[in-house]
């Protein structure tokens, strides 16, 4: 009889080895799922900042060009009207 006592002991003693293995396991699984949630959050804010920038970016690219369209058309006038020879006219200068 005091052999089976000694094998249940034996028995409960790596029953409770093992639940305290697996408590430890199961804290360090939360710690580490909590902190894979924060930098998923992190991670998120970080993306949607990226999307306002490229957003503004392509939205400053687009007014850039359009600016350096006008600046050449501007450009073209005025080559234009430099090539042009002087006729006299009374509201050309002199």
């Amino acid at each position: 009889m005091e052999d089976k006592y000694k094998k249940l002991n034996a028995l409960t003693d790596r029953v409770l080895k093992k639940l305290s293995s697996l408590e430890q396991e199961n804290s360090k699984l939360l710690a580490d799922f909590k902190k894979a949630k924060e930098e998923i959050i992190f991670l998120r804010k970080e993306q949607e900042k990226y999307k306002t920038l490229r957003e503004w970016q392509q939205k400053t690219t687009a007014i850039i060009n359009q600016v350096q369209t006008k600046i050449a058309k501007e450009i073209k006038k005025i080559e234009e009207s430099a090539s042009k020879p002087y006729l006299g006219g009374k509201n050309e200068e002199k």
